[in-house]
């Protein structure tokens, strides 16, 4: 991507200066500020999180947010230094307060799992469609934590184009529209972007790239003529390094929007700040599918453990009590038992070690995990693994799991990872849970006859 450069003059507090915003979508938008001397005490200008008002030399307001101090250059030969802001944020409008109305996304891989797309075809009786036509799509309002977040797609397509070219492409993308109770700043709006989009990434393991932004500010409208406020967008750009999307095979594993409708998608907004850390971590791997095996184990074993001690069993009592409730009086109570308390934990530790909390999610809330490791090697080797990367335990080399065994467990720990979350908050997934676990290929997998 090209550097674009727009010069004019920037307030920082109370002064005034001429300088010139650089950008480059992808790697860097920064703020230049001309010093007529090429002696400048940079202490002056060493401000943090700061927002800077300009004027682009078109006449055109813009407004620089979370700006901080990155360098000074001095020219001596050209009398000039140069003060050099890192920022977050470039609004091409006047924010007033730096508080905004709306903020409107438009990103890339929403469509299908929003199902509010507005294209729709026509089929002959031997399948193959006939027109395409388009339709107003639907829309769909979501409460939370004090903002309103409205989904519709939006066409973009030169078919209206004069003259009409011979070749002309139509993208439909998702909006995702948020509104506050009162206005706040522009961060505020990006915090609970960043959690939907989470969302998004998680239903559909797969990324989702911010393609546009812009905000509405309160104060900044227009009046029509029958009397009413047109809003006027402002134009948002920052860094973002768009993500791979991945081709998906099987739509069915696409948890839709339609799938978690009402309970279900209240249920993970209301606790979405206890389950935060957990989706942050799982979605890391889709975000970065170029990491290290060995990272991408101890991100999601990390995930694993988590959620178990915040939503399964958060004290040592409360998991012997869980598993004598499923396996007391069972006829194979001593076969479980052996996996479920071992002998660590037998009276003389009192809490919840790592081979534990995975039996219990293989064993007693995932059976259909345990029915291809009968054994129980699969748990012990999974904490083997992650005591040798964290904590250097040399002796356990030979035990932990390699190559192929390891990128397969790590599959193994993602499917079961969406399982659990999406079980905890009402969606049974049993059948995406079994399907996914019988494609995996582990060495020591033993599926029972």
């Amino acid at each position: 991507m090209e550097e674009k450069v727009y010069g004019g003059t920037f307030r920082i507090l109370d002064k005034e200066y001429n300088g010139q915003i650089r950008f480059n979508n992808e790697k860097y938008l920064i703020l230049e500020i001309y010093i007529s001397s090429p002696i400048v005490n940079y202490m002056d200008f060493n401000y943090k999180n700061i927002d800077i008002r300009g004027n682009h030399v078109t006449g055109s307001k813009v407004t620089l947010l979370n700006c901080s101090y990155k360098t000074c250059h001095s020219h001596v030969s050209y009398c000039k230094s140069i003060i050099v802001f890192k920022c977050e944020y470039l609004v091409w409008g006047e924010i007033h307060d730096y508080k905004i109305k709306s903020l409107y996304t438009e990103i890339e891989n929403g469509v299908i799992w929003s199902g509010l797309s507005g294209i729709y075809q026509n089929y002959f009786n031997d399948g193959y469609f006939d027109t395409i036509n388009f339709k107003d799509g639907n829309s769909y309002n979501i409460s939370y934590n004090n903002y309103n977040i409205n989904l519709y797609t939006k066409f973009i397509n030169k078919l209206g184009a004069r003259p009409m070219p011979e070749k002309a492409t139509i993208s439909e993308r998702l909006v995702i529209k948020i509104e506050s109770v009162k206005n706040n700043n522009l961060y505020e709006y990006v915090k609970v972007l960043k959690d939907f989009i989470n969302l998004i990434t998680f239903s559909t393991d797969n990324n989702v790239n911010i393609l546009s932004m812009y905000c509405e500010d309160e104060d900044l409208y227009q009046i029509l003529d029958d009397g009413t406020k047109r809003y006027i967008k402002m134009a948002i750009n920052q860094v973002y390094n768009p993500k791979p999307i991945f081709k998906q095979n099987l739509c069915d594993d696409i948890v839709k929007l339609d799938k978690i409708d009402g309970k279900i998608l209240n249920c993970f907004l209301n606790e979405y700040d206890n389950i935060k850390p957990i989706i942050e971590l799982y979605t890391m791997l889709i975000n970065n599918p170029q990491l290290p095996s060995h990272i991408q184990f101890l991100n999601i074993i990390q995930a694993v453990e988590s959620f178990h001690a915040r939503f399964i069993c958060d004290s040592y009592k409360k998991y012997l009590k869980s598993i004598d409730k499923k396996f007391k009086g069972n006829k194979n109570e001593d076969f479980y038992y052996k996996f479920l308390k071992p002998e660590q934990q037998n009276g003389i530790e009192k809490y919840i070690v790592l081979t534990s909390r995975l039996n219990d999610c293989f064993i007693r809330i995932c059976p259909e995990v345990f029915e291809y490791f009968k054994d129980g090697i699969i748990a012990t080797k999974i904490t083997d693994t992650r005591h040798y990367f964290t904590h250097y335990e040399k002796n356990k080399y030979d035990k932990i799991l390699k190559g192929n065994d390891l990128d397969n467990v790590v599959s193994l720990l993602i499917i079961v990872l969406n399982y659990l979350i999406w079980k905890h908050f009402g969606l049974d997934r049993k059948q995406y849970l079994i399907d996914n676990i019988s494609q995996l290929d582990i060495d020591f997998k033993k599926k029972t006859p």
